[in-house]
């Protein structure tokens, strides 16, 4: 089998929207993934499939994921940006727990570092009291750009236990 399949998993693109999300669930079963990462937030400039608030869709995502034998890995994602509340986040987060996901993928884009250091520090609050473990990603065109940039936040919020998401594209 497979490990995890995520739904930007560079062979879904490019799409207009994403597949909805009981569609990929599915698409991840037939291939033989042992998970699936699923979009619950939304993302700048990044097309989203609502979920939050959607009771009857969460039940049926719930009896999908055990139906499939497939593992949440993680929810996503979660942007780190000049305005960002991370309080908004708190409704995907708490499905997220409740549909049995592990980690919350964050990814920092905001140029102000204190203020980046400051929303990370709350995001990790926020997360590990929803009961997920932050996870953080960093992306060539975001302003945590590089691994040295990420483990620079990691150490100057004292969130060292945070794990890092090391995309291979990212490296390229």
């Amino acid at each position: 089998r497979r490990p995890f399949l995520g739904p930007t998993d560079c062979r879904q693109w490019p799409r207009p929207r994403p597949p909805p999300p009981l569609a990929f669930i599915e698409a991840a079963r037939d291939a033989g993934y042992h998970g699936v990462g699923l979009r619950l937030q939304k993302s700048p400039n990044l097309p989203i499939f609502p979920v939050v608030g959607d009771a009857p869709l969460v039940r049926d995502i719930r009896t999908s994921l055990a139906d499939s034998g497939l593992e949440l890995l993680d929810i996503l994602a979660f942007y780190l940006l000049p305005e960002t509340d991370v309080h908004e986040y708190e409704p995907a987060l708490a499905l997220g727990a409740e549909l049995g996901a592990t980690y919350a993928l964050t990814q920092g884009n905001d140029p102000d570092w204190c203020r980046l250091c400051g929303t990370f520090d709350k995001f990790c609050d926020v997360a590990k009291k929803a009961g997920l473990t932050p996870i953080i990603e960093f992306c060539p065109n975001r302003t945590l750009a590089t691994l040295g940039n990420t483990l620079d936040l990691l150490e100057e919020t004292g969130n060292t236990d945070i794990p890092i998401l090391v995309d291979p594209l990212h490296l390229v």
